[in-house]
């Protein structure tokens, strides 16, 4: 078996123990479940060798941060200034890169554990959503995005609860690693709108625009982040990456659980999900539009479990509890096999579109610099 299939699987498992088969489904099982499940994927991520895409590149990125001229290295220039002092500050102490590695696979499955806790229904579905649509894959050579990306997640709880100078510094922080992650600024204001029919017209409002302006926004954008933008602009066919999978995860939603209903985080969640998919009808023109697209969609983990969770008394997230919902137990039971196969068939296919990059993937002690070279 494939062995990122085995994390996939173990996850499941583990979360599907604790929260299926407790005697009694209680903050604290959740809280040990989610302890586990961070210790699997920190071990995981956490102790590959370095050894595997662009983590060769930032291994001489730390390399130079600690070398005699680290300083004009490490202040060059501001951005993303956060990675090379990270580097410097560790290697400052005398460790080598793989603890580098190691913090910050620690990191991001910290920051998405904060969020499972705190807003999530189902601890399953935050956990197999995560994994099956291969956020947890930016850990494996994306540095500075998995860095971001745990900053946002800490910025969605400042969204949530209305905590407007926790989101900026979170928001800025991400981007002193990955500009970015920048974009997401327009996560607060847009996320606490009205919940009502007005919403409902920006969200149409908002997507035609983007769509009408695409050329003229693309343009913009590669003339700020880019030196040479000339291939980016030309779309290719279709409409981009996962931008039919968040359509019918919001059309699915607006049917089982509609937002004017609704009160506490999920109007909020729901407002994230539609920026997720505006965003990523640009991916025609580049995958860099998916990664922006990605600091909004990774907030699926809380969306689907929100969406999904039947509206039954023997639960205990009163707090958030839907106002109206159209599915009982007995369809919840036959959603999750269905959105278990799915995702099951959905993250086999992402394996298998990254069968070359994950053929590099070793734990440290199963790999060292003499055997690629063959000697």
């Amino acid at each position: 078996m494939n062995i990122h299939m085995a994390l996939l699987l173990a996850v499941m498992a583990t979360a599907f123990i604790f929260e299926w088969l407790g005697a009694k489904h209680t903050q604290k099982t959740k809280r040990n479940c989610i302890i586990v499940i961070t210790v699997i994927i920190t071990l995981f991520s956490g102790l590959r060798t370095w050894w595997l895409g662009d983590l060769i590149k930032y291994y001489t990125l730390f390399t130079k941060c600690n070398s005699p001229d680290w300083q004009n290295v490490v202040f060059e220039t501001i951005e993303n200034s956060g990675i090379r002092i990270f580097f410097k500050l560790i290697g400052g102490l005398n460790l080598p890169y793989e603890v580098c590695i190691f913090l910050i696979s620690a990191f991001s499955a910290s920051a998405l554990a904060l969020l499972v806790y705190r807003y999530s229904p189902s601890t399953y579905w935050s956990y197999v959503i995560w994994i099956a649509v291969g956020f947890y894959m930016f850990t494996y050579s994306g540095l500075k995005q998995t860095i971001a990306m745990g900053f946002v997640m800490f910025a969605m709880i400042g969204v949530i609860e209305r905590r407007f100078w926790l989101f900026l510094f979170m928001v800025l922080t991400a981007g002193l690693f990955h500009v970015p992650a920048l974009i997401f600024l327009i996560a607060y204001p847009y996320a606490n709108q009205s919940s009502g029919r007005a919403s409902m017209f920006t969200i149409i409002i908002l997507i035609a625009a983007m769509y009408l302006l695409r050329n003229t926004i693309v343009g913009m954008l590669v003339e700020a982040y880019y030196s040479d933008g000339s291939d980016i602009l030309a779309p290719a066919s279709g409409i981009g990456g996962r931008f039919m999978l968040m359509i019918v995860m919001l059309i699915g939603a607006a049917i089982v659980r509609p937002i004017k209903f609704e009160r506490g985080p999920y109007p909020k969640v729901f407002f994230i999900m539609v920026l997720a998919c505006a965003i990523q009808l640009y991916s025609i023109y580049d995958n860099v539009f998916t990664r922006l697209a990605d600091y909004f969609f990774q907030m699926s983990v809380l969306f689907v479990p929100m969406m999904l969770s039947p509206n039954t008394e023997d639960r205990v997230y009163y707090e958030w509890r839907p106002s109206y919902k159209i599915i009982d137990a007995k369809m919840y039971v036959i959603l999750s096999i269905f959105v278990t196969a799915f995702a099951l068939w959905f993250y086999n296919s992402t394996l298998e579109g990254c069968s070359q990059f994950l053929s590099g993937y070793k734990f440290i002690w199963e790999i060292n610099a003499n055997s690629l070279y063959g000697t």
